[in-house]
């Protein structure tokens, strides 16, 4: 016979759902972190640039320029540029660099969870209606 479920028990099956979860997420990004291999070609004082390509693919090579000093990283993919997240090449940049972290420069805003959604009207933001 199965008896009532508590509160505690129904905080402690939810924390289990979103450990299971956060680990799918981590290995999926594993497994396509490690499918791309990453080479430093140039090195001067603090910045270091990496060329970037799936694992068996020679001609599609992506270059990621990286700069020790703030942790700042472009990609000639320039997917944070547009997009607003971190493309694969990075975050094998980051992996080759052991950087478990991302920095905060590349956590936006909107990604949070207090993100609210703002019209924005030049520099200002203004509240949506409703």
């Amino acid at each position: 016979m199965m008896g009532r479920l508590l509160p505690e028990d129904l905080c402690a099956r939810k924390c289990w759902i979103i450990v299971d979860q956060d680990m799918a997420i981590q290995q999926a990004i594993a497994k396509v972190s490690y499918s791309y291999i990453g080479i430093k070609t140039y090195e001067e004082g603090t910045i270091c640039r990496y060329s970037v390509r799936r694992s068996g693919n020679e001609d599609d090579k992506h270059a990621v320029a990286f700069s020790a000093v703030n942790l700042s990283v472009n990609c000639s993919c320039q997917m944070f540029e547009f997009e607003g997240v971190l493309c694969r090449h990075v975050l094998n940049v980051f992996e080759l660099l052991n950087i478990r972290e991302l920095p905060p420069q590349y956590i936006l805003p909107r990604w949070l969870r207090n993100a609210e959604y703002r019209i924005l009207c030049g520099a200002e933001s203004v509240p949506s209606p409703g």
